[in-house]
Formats: structure tokens, sequence, C-alpha cells
């Protein structure tokens, strides 16, 4: 999170594992060449965005947390943003 705040301190990160709360971007998961970051908008819609470093970042939305709190649901054309 102190890299996610260093290059945008605007936003309030947070670790994953848990649904984010409407003010917070969470870091769901972060490896050498992945990334995934979710966010509640105001009206209770989940985003996410999945760099899976190997191909196109892809944009997911979802009514629930679980349904896009891993790169392959994310990714899921079923949850295309």
């Amino acid at each position: 999170m102190a890299q996610g705040t260093a290059i945008e301190p605007a936003l309030n990160w947070h670790a994953g594992g848990a649904a984010p709360a409407t003010n917070q971007v969470n870091i769901e998961a972060v490896a050498a060449t992945t990334l995934l970051l979710e966010r509640k908008s105001d009206s209770g819609t989940f985003f996410c965005s999945w760099d899976p470093g190997n191909a196109a970042v892809v944009y997911g939305k979802a009514a629930a947390y679980a349904t896009i709190d891993t790169g392959a649901e994310c990714g899921d054309p079923a949850n295309k943003a």
C-alpha cells in the first residue's frame, strides 16, 4: 500500500481480502507482473481492474464483491465492465 500511496496519495489504499468500502481501493492481488485492484462505487457496484502481466488489462463489474475478487473472475466475460 505504501507504493500505491506514493504514486497516488489521493486514493485510500487497502489490502484485499474483504470488500472495500466506497472510499477505498483494494489491492487484492499483486505479484511481480500481475495486479488486481477493486473499488466499490457509491451505488454499490464493485469494479475491478486485472493486469495479468502477459495480456491486455481487463475491467469488470459486479453486484457482489465475491464475484470479482480474483483475476479470473474479474476477467470473466460475464463481469465485463
